[in-house]
């Protein structure tokens, strides 16, 4: 019986401590990146108070596209801010605002 009690308590504290070892360590993709202020890939935007039918914030681009963000975060929600955005479409994602494509911020930062 103390056999089985030992062998049980080894191969839990193996298994244990391969969990906390692989877990330590990202996908080459999920690493954190700090965006910067302004990439290659950022986009100009303009931050509108858009208060129609239940929308509240959208984000006007330089083409007329209207994007709704679903993490704008406070200090952005300022009528006619201009800002450098980069950001994904949030996929079979709808509101009940039906203006602009809904999607999800990576980065905000002011414009000067």
């Amino acid at each position: 019986m103390k056999n089985i009690l030992k062998n049980t308590a080894f191969i839990s504290l193996v298994i244990l401590l391969i969990l906390c070892c692989t877990s330590c360590f990202l996908l080459p993709g999920d690493r954190y990146r700090p965006s910067p202020a302004y990439t290659e890939s950022s986009e100009k935007a303009t931050v509108i108070n858009y208060t129609v039918d239940g929308c509240t914030w959208l984000l006007i681009l330089e083409d007329g596209t209207k994007l709704q963000p679903v993490n704008l975060s406070p200090e952005f929600q300022k009528n006619n801010l201009k800002v450098w955005i980069t950001y994904s479409l949030k996929k079979g994602a709808s509101s009940i605002c039906m203006t602009g494509k809904m999607v999800t911020l990576a980065s905000i930062q002011l414009r000067k």
